[in-house]
């Protein structure tokens, strides 16, 4: 006796409503039109439901340069690192080190401004299970998150097979659930592999996660030895981009019950016209964003606004402008809030590179270039 096939029709034309459902569909190439609206979150880096991994080896800054993209993205900046960004609510999954990340926190709102869609996680998130990822999925829908990161992957993983399929495929395989049930991109912090050469190059463990990212960005360097690159090592859809550098930059915010000073680090943008190091290795002050803003904020300043300055006790004229001159150009070419922003070029005032010289007269405040 001849059987129906469970794909299609019996032999003899039987009744086609019996057939079972299909998961699988196609469609004629030419019904497909190519659209030309952007996707992009942030253009030539990554889009919509793509699956970015930032990788980098222990103290490069990975979780620095996440955590910044986050909260920036979060603020709907127009541009970052020199991208087009689209931004909207990011979710946070912070899976270790969640004391200190509430401080970096409070530092990106005190360097950036407040982003009040900017939503963090603590966890507890295994992306081996089905629960936890039906969690994870309700919860970027609630917010209508454009994008959630997991820091870290292994965290992300507990007592996975660090190179296994079958562990790191049922994780992959959730994240894929998160992508396609709400769009978001999925950004995943996670370490370089534990070699020399090619293993420095590409995500630890399992090569599935790597052949199936849509953008690798490996963050290369030591951050605190100064400027860390980020290189692009995969792109499936992104336009592309040379390296760009970024650092970091200490912030105070207040004194703990002992009276110690409490402190956190940020991410800043570095122009490489800016990235040369002093003879010690450090970096000056003016490669970062406040600095490079204040730059631009004095050249046009003391070209407005610059007098004759007798500098006390030397004799020496130079051509100098009233500090408050630089600080509205300042606090208009600055991209965050007023009050943030006043904050920063305090920050920097206060603590001038070896290129600038300064003085109060009459509790006003002069600046000027020194010429080397």
């Amino acid at each position: 006796m001849n059987e129906a096939p469970p794909w299609g029709d019996a032999p003899g034309g039987a009744d086609k409503s019996r057939s079972p459902r299909r998961r699988l569909t196609a469609t004629s190439a030419t019904s497909i039109e190519l659209t030309k609206h952007s996707r992009y979150i942030l253009k030539g880096w990554f889009n919509q439901q793509d699956f970015v991994l930032i990788f980098g080896p222990a103290g490069c800054g990975k979780s620095l340069l996440a955590a910044d993209l986050a909260f920036r993205l979060a603020q709907r900046c127009e541009t970052i690192h020199g991208k087009r960004a689209k931004g909207g609510p990011v979710l946070y999954v912070c899976l270790e080190g969640q004391g200190g990340f509430r401080t970096r926190l409070a530092a990106l709102a005190e360097h950036y401004g407040p982003a009040p869609d900017f939503y963090l996680c603590d966890g507890p998130l295994d992306l081996q299970n089905p629960a936890d990822v039906g969690d994870l999925v309700s919860l970027v829908s609630e917010l209508k998150a454009i994008a959630v990161v997991i820091d870290t992957w292994a965290q992300a993983c507990p007592g996975a097979e660090e190179s296994g399929s079958a562990d790191n495929g049922r994780a992959l395989s959730g994240i894929n659930r998160v992508r396609r049930e709400t769009g978001a991109a999925v950004l995943v912090v996670d370490h370089t592999g534990w070699g020399e050469g090619d293993a420095q190059k590409r995500p630890r463990g399992w090569s599935g996660k790597w052949a199936a990212a849509d953008a690798g960005l490996h963050v290369d360097g030591d951050i605190k030895e100064g400027d860390v690159q980020v290189v692009p090592r995969r792109l499936k859809d992104g336009s592309g981009f040379d390296p760009i550098a970024f650092g970091s930059e200490r912030i105070e915010l207040g004194e703990d019950d002992d009276g110690d000073p409490i402190v956190s680090f940020v991410a800043v943008e570095r122009d490489r016209a800016y990235t040369q190091t002093t003879p010690g290795g450090a970096q000056s002050a003016r490669t970062t964003k406040a600095g490079r803003t204040f730059n631009d904020a004095f050249h046009d300043a003391i070209t407005d606004n610059g007098v004759d300055h007798n500098v006390l006790g030397d004799r020496t004229s130079v051509k100098a402008v009233n500090v408050r001159y630089v600080r509205e150009e300042f606090l208009r070419r600055y991209p965050a809030e007023r009050e943030s922003g006043d904050r920063a070029f305090r920050r920097y005032l206060s603590n001038l590179p070896a290129d600038y010289g300064s003085e109060n007269v009459n509790d006003e405040v002069f600046v000027w270039r020194v010429r080397p």
